[in-house]
């Protein structure tokens, strides 16, 4: 009820009794104002001269919203006493009924809400620029592991192409779960076929090493052999032409034998004629 200008409840001036508007205004930094009917009786709003704005009225469209039509009124461009605020009013009931007896305003002016909302851009553009220091620094330290990790993968590719086999891979790059990982199992995979396989080739060469060994034996036995039989085809020979020379001196001398027959065989006839002659 109203005595003096001032809101009683009891015997107790809530009007004057403004601690709890005050400890809620300096732990949340908002406004508060209890209106009886239209007027303010109870509020933590001052002047430029620090006097609380009491029994003053409510501006017309709150006073529809709220007071006419039990509405709910939110606005970041409510006039107070000529000074814009952003805040939010309830309607009061009476206990009990369904009257409206007045209202709670709670609310910030507009200077100290843009004031907060700078804040909270400088805040949140300081915050953004340090995240995003700390994200430039994590992905370039995860990109210089990367290349790290891609480089040694072509490290060990390099030495496969020099003939290095055997090498022993870091086991952190054969446990990684990513394409990394799979890179450096499938080299370490190519390095130990192919060590197979030159495994097998050395073996295979070492049987053709033994192979050609024995080939070389028999090929030498061979030629010895050859050798032998040409000494022995040309000791035949020298034999056969000494045999034909004989051949031909033995025919020299048939056929001088021949010619001293026939020689003789004048002579007889000529001795004959003489015989018969005599």
């Amino acid at each position: 009820q109203l005595r003096d200008q001032s809101l009683y409840v009891g015997e107790a001036n809530l009007s004057e009794d403004t601690g709890i508007l005050d400890t809620l205004k300096d732990k949340s930094g908002y406004d508060v104002t209890l209106f009886y009917g239209d007027t303010r009786y109870l509020t933590t709003i001052v002047d430029e001269n620090g006097n609380r704005q009491l029994n003053t009225k409510a501006s017309g469209p709150v006073i529809s919203a709220v007071l006419d039509q039990g509405k709910e009124y939110e606005s970041d461009n409510i006039d107070i006493l000529g000074t814009r605020y952003a805040g939010y009013y309830i309607p009061i009931y009476q206990t009990g009924t369904s009257d409206i007896i007045g209202m709670l305003f709670v609310g910030k002016s507009y200077k100290d809400v843009h004031a907060i909302v700078h804040k909270t851009k400088v805040y949140t553009g300081i915050a953004t620029l340090f995240l995003t220091i700390i994200i430039a620094i994590i992905v370039y330290a995860m990109a210089y592991t990367l290349v790290k990790n891609i480089s040694q993968g072509i490290s060990y590719v390099s030495l496969i192409e020099e003939g290095h086999l055997g090498f022993k891979m870091d086991k952190k790059l054969l446990t990684r779960k990513d394409v990394i990982g799979d890179l450096c199992r499938s080299i370490k995979g190519l390095e130990k076929r192919l060590r197979s396989i030159i495994d097998d080739v050395q073996k295979q060469c070492e049987v053709l090493n033994e192979t050609t060994n024995y080939s070389s034996k028999q090929t030498a036995d061979a030629i010895s052999s050859v050798k032998q039989i040409d000494q022995n085809i040309q000791n035949i020979a020298s034999n056969s032409t000494a045999q034909a020379e004989d051949a031909s001196s033995a025919g020299d001398s048939v056929s001088e034998m021949g010619n001293m027959i026939e020689r003789t065989d004048e002579q007889v006839d000529a001795l004959t004629e003489t015989t018969r002659s005599m």
